[in-house]
């Protein structure tokens, strides 16, 4: 990962309506239009996002398609104490001496694979992981864990159904496609899934593959 000073940052042509604070760290491309991206935050190349919020320790993979409004991260509390507030865990803390663990914190960090589409006004609890290739309804609330190509929605989230039958989804999975240069998956047959599955092997001996490029901000 290169390491660059965070005042370098507008020279990647990020859009001036984003507000991201440092560490940040990034693939190029990416567009964050409108949104406000908390420290500690990843995104890998070719995602976007509109008009949202990007709360702390969220890792976004490849080709993530993220609708207007999302919050990504949200804060979670706990429902078995007095008070769902958080000076309930500030007097626990002080009466323990020990920290408190919440529900939210079931995973450290908030994961988004690739390739996942999240619709308008959908809001991630914080901890969530969401599995490549999964879609989450428009106004959602996804408070625990999507499977890799599930459709889910509702409040709370629930699953819909599957992309495409489970051997397909293995073998999307272990194709790692979006390790592919763009131009390469352009010239893939994206409209027949098994076709498309066929070529991936040789095009990736055709064109390689791209590592990660990330890119860290700091101040």
């Amino acid at each position: 990962m290169t390491a660059i000073p965070y005042d370098q940052l507008a020279e990647y042509k990020l859009e001036k309506s984003a507000v991201i604070s440092a560490p940040f760290s990034f693939e190029p491309p990416i567009a964050l239009d409108g949104v406000t991206v908390f420290p500690n935050v990843s995104v890998g190349k070719h995602s976007y996002m509109n008009d949202g919020m990007i709360r702390s320790n969220v890792k976004i993979g490849r080709y993530c398609s993220i609708g207007r409004n999302v919050l990504l991260a949200a804060g979670d509390h706990t429902l078995e104490c007095l008070t769902t507030h958080p000076v309930a865990y500030r007097a626990i803390r002080d009466r323990t001496n020990a920290p408190v663990s919440r529900r939210s914190e079931k995973h450290i960090d908030t994961i988004i694979g690739h390739d996942v589409w999240i619709g308008n006004n959908v809001v991630v609890i914080g901890g969530v992981h969401i599995g490549t290739g999964a879609v989450i309804g428009a106004n959602s609330v996804v408070t625990k864990d999507v499977p890799a190509f599930a459709i889910v929605g509702g409040v709370p989230a629930k699953l819909i159904r599957y992309r495409f039958e489970a051997d397909t989804i293995q073998r999307l999975l272990e194709s790692k496609w979006w390790r592919l240069p763009i131009a390469a998956i352009e010239s893939l047959n994206v409209a027949n899934i098994d076709e498309c599955l066929g070529e991936i092997e040789s095009k990736m001996n055709e064109y390689g593959v791209e590592e990660d490029g990330f890119i860290e901000f700091v101040r």
